[in-house]
């Protein structure tokens, strides 16, 4: 039988326990802003920043795969799957040695230049935003950029947790801002970071964008991304009439591929993809529509 001293320690030592997890549960986190206070945070002016001396080596190797960073941003633009990356990298260091805040217009790129400043358009709602790289990643197979919570909120993505976007190089006097004519990227050159964490965006299906109809050609991330070619047109209507097809029987990630030169085929095509299910499912839905299908690697 408990005695009344023993009750009265046994009722404190369970009012320190419940004292201390209650601690635990309310520890030092950080408010979650509102969707009007996202939305508010203003898209960063580009400026004229020197090279970090951190996350700028030449060459580094992540998973087993080597990157080689560019010397310089300028002329670069791609198009191809984003992610973002939230609560569980915040507060970290970045490999610019900036610290990462997942609430500021920020980004992860395995190969530009750290700090570049980028236009990110989301293609399948027209949403963009302008943010700083100031990181390396993501390392998953096919994606070309990691984006903060902010940014990927403001570009309507943070649900599907990845999207099918255009990222653009923004010079010092932020020129390419301004929307000009898709152009094809141009091929990579080399330089380096130290490495940085996987993505942790989500794994959704992005879209193509409905407009414009065509993009820049995409230099995929990964070897085994490849796409399904539909048909190619001479003609830039045809094209967009098998597009408009496509996209009306619910293949929403067709589009089309510009010719490399002034007179060549527009290409018609639906992807990325990078698991051999989701190509072959592709070619049986376009068989069923009585279009025999090719696929060819970008």
């Amino acid at each position: 039988m408990l005695t009344t001293r023993d009750s009265a320690l046994r009722l404190a030592l369970l009012g320190l326990w419940a004292a201390v997890l209650a601690g635990c549960a309310s520890g030092p986190t950080r408010p979650q802003p509102n969707a009007a206070k996202l939305n508010a945070v203003p898209n960063p002016t580009p400026h004229a920043l020197p090279r970090s001396p951190h996350g700028n080596p030449d060459t580094y190797t992540v998973f087993g795969r080597t990157y080689h960073v560019l010397t310089s941003a300028r002329g670069y633009d791609r198009v191809g799957l984003a992610s973002w990356y939230g609560p569980g990298f915040d507060g970290e260091r970045t490999s610019s040695g900036e610290t990462y805040d997942m609430y500021d217009m920020t980004a992860a790129s395995k190969v530009l230049p750290l700090p570049t400043y980028v236009r990110v358009t989301n293609l399948e709602n027209g949403r963009h935003v302008i943010v700083k790289v100031n990181d390396r990643g993501p390392f998953h197979p096919g994606r070309i950029i990691d984006l903060s919570y902010t940014a990927a909120y403001k570009l309507g993505m943070t649900q599907k947790g990845t999207a099918l976007v255009r990222v653009r190089a923004i010079d010092a006097a932020g020129d390419a801002s301004r929307d000009k004519a898709p152009s094809r990227p141009r091929a990579v050159a080399a330089t380096q970071a130290p490495p940085a964490r996987p993505s942790a965006g989500g794994t959704a299906v992005a879209r193509a964008h409905p407009h414009p109809e065509h993009r820049a050609a995409q230099k995929t991330d990964s070897a085994g991304t490849r796409y399904v070619q539909a048909g190619a047109f001479g003609a830039i209507a045809h094209a967009r009439k098998l597009v408009a097809r496509l996209r009306g029987a619910g293949l929403s990630r067709a589009f089309i591929e510009p010719p490399p030169v002034s007179n060549g085929l527009y290409r018609v095509r639906v992807g990325p993809f990078a698991a051999p299910q989701r190509i072959r499912a592709t070619q049986a839905r376009l068989g069923l529509l009585g279009i025999a299908a090719t696929v060819v690697a970008q």
